[in-house]
This record gives C-alpha cells, structure tokens and sequence, in this order.
C-alpha cells in the first residue's frame, strides 16, 4: 500500500451510481433521479476534499528493547504515537511495514489520540540474521466518517538496528599463547584455587613441587602446571577472516565463518590477548585490548560483497599466534596463507567433506595446526556445539601432525639428548627421602 489521497470502494460506488443516475434523469427527463445523482456524486468528492485538508499531527519514534541483539535472539520494538496537534486525532490504521529477516508487517487500529498524549504499539522482532536493518516509519490511513475516501500519508522515522554476529562460549586458549587460563583451560581465566593474580604454564623439570597447581593440573589431565607469581597476560594475537562469500561453501559458509571469527575474536579479549584482526584484503578492522564491541559492530556488517579474486592476507607485527578462518583455499591462495605464518599458527578451514583438502595439506606441510570444520554440521541449529569441539581440538593440538609441539616446548631438554621422562619422574626425583 502506497502513500496517496483516493476513493475508498464505496466512494467510488457512490461516484459511479451517481454519474450513471444523473445521465440517465437527463436522458429520460426525470428530475426527481437528478436530484439523487447529483447527490450520489456529491458526497464522495465533498468526502475527498475533506480528507485532503485534514492534517496528520502524529509524531512516531521507535525504541528497540534490547539494544543489542544477536542473531538467533528475540526482541520488541515499541512504536509511540505522539498527537502534537491541537485536536484529538480520528480513529486510524496502521500499517507498519516488514523489515526482511527481522520483523514482520503488521496492521494495527489505532485509538483517538488527545492533544499532547501518546499511545505505543509493541510488535515482535525476530533476528534472523546479523546485519545492519533499518526500520521506516509506518503508514496512516485516515478515513473520513462516511468511508468515501482515505489519505494515506507515512510517518517520517527511520531507525537503525544492528544484529550482531552469534558468539559461541568457548573454553581455552592455543598452547601458544601463554598465561593465566592457558593449562586450566578455564573461560574466565582463573584457575581453580591460589592467588587470583597468579598465572599458570606448563611444569619444566627442575620446577619447585610447591610451585604445582594441582587443581589445575588435574582439570588438564595430560599435564602439570605451575604457578607463575604476578599478573600475566596472554600476550598478542593476530586473527585472519576471509568473508567473501564466493569463497565459502554453500549458502551457510560465510555465516558460519562469521560466526567462528566473532567467537574466537570475542573469546581471546575476554582473556585479556593483544588482539589484531584483519580481513582477507589485508585491511585492519580492530585491534587492542577493549575493542569487543567493536569487532562484533564490524562483523555484523560484514559482506561478501568482495570478488573471489581479492586476496591479500597480512599479519602485521610478531604475535605469538595467527588464526586464520578461511574456506576451502585454492592452492595458490593457500600459499600465500602459509607465508604468514607467526609464532602458532592455526587455520580453520571451512568446508565439506569433498573439498579443502589440497589446502589443509599445503597449510600443515607450512607447519599451521589446521582444524578442518564441516559447514553443513556448522550450519545447523546445533553448529555452536561444532564450533566449540573445534576451538577445544586447536587448543589441544588435535588435528594436526605438530599436536605436541606446543607443549613440549616449555620443557627442558637434558644436555645429554632428549629423554623419554614424564614430568612426573623429576617430581619423583626430587622429593626428600
């Protein structure tokens, strides 16, 4: 329904029967039925005429509750009429337009509206999808007391609403990274017990045995750790999304990139990591300590507007990890890839079971931890659980012929050549007999 002043049916009914009795008076020489057509034809245009100098004073604004929303979650946005007119306003229909992907059309009958008063209109929202929606103002149709004729006029509003990327919880950080949540594997970053300002990392034979923290150690399983006295932090990291749609999979694949960059991005500042973020053109598009909501703004808007061909990857500075989030690269792309390789390196690299594998096999000869995800899992309703087994198989090596570099890393090597002790037979060697 457009904006406009027309005959509703029944003006156009009256209009017609109207002109059709009065050429027929004319033609028969009736007076009395001329009096009756002109009157038929009469009142639809005096109707017309006094709709068109009747002013809408209605004001309208909408309020979005809660301001940030995910996409997955439910909402509400609260439309207020406000009469700023001098006269109480006639009963009216309001038509608010849909918003794709967000909100739903809906008509609503609106109550007279006193001087100075206001009414609301709540309607329901439904995210969808992240991006970036903006919603109109709605449209009035003012009808006159006889329903001959309508004006319909929109209300001028425009409110922007952005849905942010879906953040899935995750729970540890990569082996290279190194500080406190890094052995306990923790979300907040605080192991079990002891000082809350101490930090952990793996046990090197020769440590103190009163320096084990063993509530950590046995969340592990697999290794000890040790305290680390004073504040620590995670050190820096570098993030690598490509969201070019033309270089996913399928319809989900961008969104599911998306969704795994947010998490990570989002999970690594909760855990206090130096974070850079940069796209597949190169370009920055956040880095520092506080800039969560920043990366998910910008990730909300995030397109694949990009052509296939633009690839550029860079990793700027020397951070102590890189992941990257791509699709299934083509072998030269996947080179280039490679050559950014800093410190840790990790790649994620979504895709179906028939393709990626000439990149995960050029990435891992590079010596990246690759972590193969499968996009059609990832895509369901259930993918968030798929994303976290993958972030939980990047922390522990899995997936990888380099698995237990990491974490033999922190461990001393006896002059003499490698040996093939555990942790456990240097505590053993050093208890007081």
């Amino acid at each position: 329904m457009r904006p406009g002043h027309t005959l509703t049916r029944r003006g156009l009914a009256f209009l017609l029967v109207g002109v059709t009795v009065g050429v027929l008076s004319v033609v028969l020489r009736e007076r009395d039925l001329l009096f009756v057509g002109v009157l038929g034809a009469t009142l639809p245009v005096l109707a017309w005429i006094s709709t068109g100098l009747r002013r809408v004073t209605l004001a309208v604004d909408h309020r979005i509750e809660p301001h940030r929303m995910q996409a997955g979650e439910t909402g509400a946005v609260r439309l207020r009429l406000t009469n700023t007119g001098t006269r109480t306003t006639r009963p009216l229909d309001l038509t608010q337009p849909g918003v794709r992907d967000l909100l739903q059309g809906a008509r609503r009958a609106v109550p007279p509206v006193p001087p100075g008063e206001r009414t609301a209109l709540t309607l329901p929202l439904l995210a969808r999808r992240r991006g970036g929606y903006t919603i109109r103002g709605p449209l009035l149709r003012l009808i006159d007391p006889l329903g001959m004729s309508e004006v319909r006029r929109v209300l001028p509003a425009a409110t922007d609403v952005l849905v942010l990327p879906t953040v899935v919880p995750l729970v540890g950080v990569p082996r290279g990274l190194t500080g406190r949540g890094t052995a306990s594997g923790s979300a907040n970053g605080q192991p079990g017990g002891g000082d809350p300002d101490a930090g952990v990392r793996a046990y090197r034979i020769g440590d103190d045995i009163r320096s084990i923290h063993w509530r950590a150690s046995a969340r592990l399983e697999e290794e000890l750790v040790v305290r680390v006295s004073g504040p620590t932090t995670l050190g820096s990291a570098v993030l690598v999304l490509d969201h070019r749609g033309a270089a996913h999979t399928g319809p989900d694949g961008l969104e599911v990139a998306v969704t795994l960059g947010a998490s990570i991005g989002h999970h690594l500042l909760e855990q206090d990591v130096e974070l850079t973020v940069t796209d597949h053109a190169g370009r920055e598009i956040v880095a520092g300590h506080d800039v969560a909501d920043d990366l998910l703004a910008a990730l909300a808007v995030a397109g694949d507007d990009a052509p296939r061909g633009v690839w550029h990857p860079v990793v700027p500075g020397g951070p102590d990890a890189v992941i990257a989030v791509v699709g299934p690269l083509p072998a030269d792309e996947a080179t280039a890839l490679a050559t950014q390789r800093r410190g840790t390196a990790i790649a994620f690299v979504l895709a179906d079971a028939s393709e990626g594998a000439e990149c995960t096999r050029l990435l891992r000869t590079a010596g990246w931890r690759v972590i193969e995800v499968d996009v059609a899992d990832a895509g369901t309703p259930d993918g968030g659980a798929h994303l976290a087994q993958a972030w939980r198989s990047a922390c522990r090596g899995a997936g990888s012929r380099d698995a237990g570099d990491a974490r033999d890393r922190d461990r001393t090597v006896p002059a003499d050549g490698p040996s093939n002790a555990s942790p456990m037979d240097g505590l053993i060697r050093e208890v007081p007999r």
